[in-house]
C-alpha cells in the first residue's frame, strides 16, 4: 500500500474559557483567524483535492476548518470522535478508515500532538503544536501505525515566509 498524506492541524488561537462559556463553544480570537487564514492559505498549496478535511466539532477546529476548506475548496466532515473528549485512538481509527486517502483532521492539544508523536514514534515532549500549527507527515499502511515527517509550520513561520 502507498504512503497516505496526513496533516494534523491545531486550531488557531481561541478565546479564553471563562465563566458561562462553554469549551466547546469557545471562539478564535481576530489574532487566530489571522493564524487560520494564512496557514490556510500556506497549505492550499500542498493539499491533495482529494483530501477529506475532518473537524472536530468545538467552534474554534470548526473555524479553523471553515478556513482551510475555503481556501481549497474541500468540504469539512464534522466528526464527533475528534472532540474535546476524543483521544489518541479516536485520531488514528479515523485515519485507519480513510485508509488511502489524504486526510487533514482538526483538533485540540493534547491529542493532535499525541497522535502525531505516536504515528511519528516520538516523545510526545518532542511534538510542539501551538495554536494553528500543521505537521504533515506520510502514513506507512493501514495496519502499520507508523508515518515519517515531512513537513511541520506554526503561525510563526507562515508570517516570515
Amino acid at each position: 500500500m502507498p504512503a497516505t498524506d496526513i496533516i494534523l492541524l491545531r486550531h488557531a488561537t481561541a478565546e479564553r474559557l471563562r465563566p458561562g462559556l462553554s469549551d466547546t463553544r469557545r471562539e478564535l480570537t481576530s489574532e487566530g483567524r489571522l493564524e487560520a487564514e494564512r496557514m490556510s492559505m500556506l497549505l492550499a498549496a500542498t493539499v491533495a483535492r482529494n483530501a477529506v478535511l475532518c473537524s472536530s466539532p468545538a467552534v474554534r477546529a470548526m473555524q479553523t476548518a471553515n478556513a482551510l476548506s475555503r481556501a481549497t475548496s474541500l468540504e469539512i466532515n464534522i466528526e464527533p470522535r475528534l472532540g474535546l473528549d476524543g483521544n489518541v485512538d479516536t485520531v488514528l481509527d479515523v485515519i485507519r478508515e480513510l485508509a488511502s486517502t489524504p486526510v487533514i483532521i482538526v483538533g485540540h492539544l493534547p491529542v493532535i500532538a499525541q497522535a502525531a508523536a505516536m504515528l511519528l514514534q516520538m516523545p510526545v515532549s518532542s511534538v510542539a503544536m501551538p495554536p494553528g500549527a500543521a505537521i504533515g507527515m506520510q502514513w506507512h499502511g493501514r495496519s502499520g501505525s507508523t508515518a515519517t515527517l515531512c513537513w511541520m509550520v506554526t503561525p510563526e513561520i507562515v508570517v516570515r515566509l
